[in-house]
């Protein structure tokens, strides 16, 4: 059984994640916070938590790293409903991903599964969104070209920006899971970042200025 905090300030959202989490068997929401404070002060352990980017009071990216730090080392996902400079900032502190409120319950429950097993998980058009913040929109046209150096990088890098789970990605590249971390890694350090939903966002940046410039 998976234990799951939410916290949201916004009381109707809180409730419909509830919901939507409750139809899982292997799920139990075990906290509802409606500030960050009740979120870290709550006592119990959790597994995955899914924390509201735009919050008053102590930052996301502050509450994600003290949340991580509490026992067991949970797993954050990042929920918002609009693009925010918090997010990149919540990467690095140690989130798992991120999402928007609107994404679809299905895929809502895989989320919060793969992040139990300490995988990334992010949707496509979320990280998208990301295109546009600093040090990592910003990107010239050589850079692909640094990360994505043959042709295997490419059917790598093909499946990675559709947001597909380590086991479907290496399923499909007809490699072992052992085998496609240790091409990620490779990926990740060419691209200077430390998780796979910042190497999805500087991967489209870097696609983006190559276009740019072809034209």
């Amino acid at each position: 059984m998976i234990r799951v905090g939410l916290c949201d300030d916004d009381a109707l959202s809180l409730q419909g994640v509830a919901s939507i989490l409750s139809r899982d068997p292997d799920l139990v929401v075990v906290h509802l916070a409606q500030n960050r404070e009740s979120a870290l002060s709550f006592p119990h352990p959790v597994d995955v938590w899914l924390l509201d980017v735009a919050m008053p009071g102590l930052s996301a990216a502050e509450t994600c790293r003290r949340l991580r730090a509490n026992e067991g080392s949970p797993r954050v996902l990042m929920l918002t409903a609009f693009p925010s400079g918090n997010v990149t900032e919540s990467l690095k502190a140690g989130a798992s991903g991120y999402l928007y409120k609107d994404v679809r319950p299905a895929h809502l429950l895989h989320a919060v599964k793969t992040a139990a097993q300490g995988l990334s998980v992010s949707s496509p058009e979320a990280i998208a969104s990301l295109l546009d913040e600093p040090l990592i929109g910003q990107l010239g046209p050589d850079v692909y070209g640094k990360i994505v150096q043959d042709e295997d990088d490419e059917r790598l890098v093909g499946i990675v920006l559709e947001g597909h789970s380590v086991d479907v990605m290496a399923g499909r590249l007809g490699l072992s899971e052992s085998g496609l971390k240790k091409r990620l890694g490779r990926l990740m350090q060419r691209a200077e970042v430390t998780t796979r939903p910042l190497l999805m966002a500087r991967l489209y940046a870097a696609k983006a200025a190559r276009a740019e410039e072809r034209k």
